[in-house]
């Protein structure tokens, strides 16, 4: 640790202007509650910063010291999570947190010896599991290798942990040159026990490099298939190509697996900052682990952090295997900020740079079909399905999105052609089912037909505001005026500020004879900035009523 806290604190001491005139009364207090508000919004490099402030002027203070270490280790600071954590050793405001800015700090430092003496001492504990899984490691890092196989082995005799002991035994044995060993260890595994992807991945090494490569491909086939980030391994394997185990390369590599295998099975659609804090300390220990940045990325996504997500997915570099998944990670947050022209100029920078893969080919297609850029994402969409790569992206959803390209075109032929494709791929999947059968039912084309498919969307996605719309349109376009009530008063409830559904429904309330209803339907719908073209066909509605506007436009057709 090379930087003082005072030090630090006092770097930090310019952000004082944003305090009011009130607050200069109790500094210590104002920045509290702007760090604590910026925790609210997931804003951990303001939290940190300001949790910093407050403990400049009240140092002893262990709700700041700890909302700081919190803070600190969601963005990847442990050398200053480390050293306010000290602060906390020997009191009982010591907690789990505490522990893991310490040993990461140390892990980073290779400073082994420093683990081993904190885990000798009562001050702060984990569990069980993570106590002696880190014990293993700094004994390996240590030199003491008969001390970590016995902590490994601790892990193994407990049932619930079996597969993960063994897993860390087999690493660490690979690691020495144990290979034979390894391959016993990870063998015991695959034997009623659940066997992670990263072990399947140091067991196919392990595998490769006692010449028994049909084993080791077979392996990796059986389990990520065609999946890009092995796809360089198995190239080497399948090649005759030397093939060293580097999964464990050190003592830390050993250490940020465990952090990276806990934050990989805490990681669910639910953000969790405990899982940010164990995939950021497997990024930090083992520098440049392209796996574990992806996770951070994830997790920061998860957290809506889209542009901390991005610079994590930066950091994979362009040699690493898993530098495609960083790119498409970089292309969807763009996309979910807003700037899909930057994510499709991305998208072609990667084409540029790796080829045309399947995973980028249908993104692509997907952000020029956002952009409304139908001719280019058609010839995406086409060179996928013409590439005959299935990777990632079955047949089915190409055919259904080239078909919307399609239609979106004009060449309805085209589109029908491929919807019916993509049915026959995928039967009664409810989105092509709906978009079809509306698309029947605008054109005025098999209006059973249409009718049967979308009542199938329905009964399968009840609760989709838009397949609900679609059953209520085409009974109104049937002139079923009475039965389309329901559906597109049910659509309203599921999409209550889609202004195309507040039109139909005010569309329907009209033919049924509810003149007020629908008028106040159609002001809802001008509310929620219908486009232009819709917007003024709706002030006309207003003006004349919707019998005289369908008149007009029969007319003019």
């Amino acid at each position: 640790m090379h930087k003082s806290l005072l030090h630090i604190c006092v770097l930090t001491l310019g952000l004082g202007q944003f305090w009011t005139s009130a607050a200069y009364a109790d500094p210590a207090a104002s920045s509290y509650l702007i760090a604590r508000q910026a925790d609210r919004q997931n804003d951990f490099e303001i939290a940190a910063e300001y949790y910093l402030d407050a403990l400049f002027f009240d140092p002893e203070n262990p709700v700041l010291a700890r909302g700081a270490i919190d803070a600190l280790m969601a963005f990847a600071d442990f050398e200053m999570a480390a050293e306010i954590a000290e602060g906390l050793l020997g009191t009982d405001q010591a907690d789990t947190k505490t522990y893991l800015a310490l040993i990461a700090d140390a892990a980073i430092e290779r400073d082994f010896q420093r683990i081993l003496t904190m885990l000798d001492s009562e001050d702060v504990q984990t569990n069980a599991l993570m106590d002696s899984l880190v014990l293993g490691w700094a004994n390996v890092g240590a030199g003491n290798m008969d001390a970590g196989y016995s902590a490994f082995d601790r892990v193994v005799q407990d049932d619930r942990y079996k597969a993960i002991g063994l897993s860390h035994l087999g690493f660490a044995k690979a690691f020495i040159g144990d290979h034979e060993g390894a391959l016993d260890t990870f063998s015991e595994i695959s034997v009623g026990n659940f066997q992670s992807a990263r072990t399947i991945v140091a067991e196919a090494q392990v595998l490769a490099h006692l010449e028994r490569r049909t084993e080791a491909a077979r392996k990796l086939r059986e389990t990520f298939g065609a999946n890009p980030d092995v796809a360089e391994l198995l190239g080497r394997i399948e090649s005759g190509a030397q093939v060293e185990f580097d999964l464990i390369t050190s003592a830390e590599d050993g250490m940020a697996e465990m952090f990276f295998s806990f934050a990989d099975a805490l990681n669910t659609e639910v953000p969790s900052l405990l899982n940010l804090y164990y995939a950021q300390m497997a990024a930090a220990i083992r520098v440049n682990d392209s796996q574990a940045i992806l996770l951070v990325a994830d997790i920061f996504e998860q957290f809506g952090r889209t542009s901390l997500a991005r610079d994590a997915y930066l950091n994979v570099q362009a040699s690493d295997p898993a530098f495609f998944s960083a790119a498409m990670g970089v292309a969807e947050t763009l996309r979910t900020e807003g700037m899909v022209e930057e994510a499709a100029a991305h998208l072609e920078g990667v084409i540029a740079d790796i080829g045309n893969g399947p995973y980028v080919l249908v993104t692509l297609g997907d952000i020029n079909r956002q952009l409304k850029r139908y001719d280019e994402a058609v010839d995406a969409y086409t060179e996928r399905l013409e590439s005959g790569i299935k990777n990632g992206y079955q047949d089915w959803y190409v055919y259904y999105v080239r078909g919307i390209s399609y239609e979106r075109l004009g060449e309805w032929d085209r589109a029908e052609a491929d919807f019916r494709k993509s049915l026959e791929l995928q039967p009664a999947h409810p989105q092509v089912l709906n978009y079809l059968g509306y698309s029947l039912m605008e054109r005025r084309e098999n209006l059973d037909e249409a009718l049967d498919m979308i009542e199938e969307a329905v009964s399968l996605r009840p609760d989709s505001g838009y397949i609900v719309d679609s059953l209520g349109w085409v009974y109104y376009r049937l002139g079923r005026f009475e039965d389309a009530v329901v559906p597109m008063e049910l659509a309203v409830e599921l999409l209550a500020t889609d202004p195309i559904v507040n039109d139909h429904l005010g569309d329907v309330y009209w033919k049924v004879g509810r003149d007020y209803e629908a008028r106040f339907q159609w002001q809802r719908a001008l509310s929620f900035d219908p486009e232009p073209q819709e917007a003024d066909r709706i002030r006309r509605k207003l003006d004349v009523g919707l019998d005289v506007v369908l008149q007009d436009e029969q007319t003019n057709e």
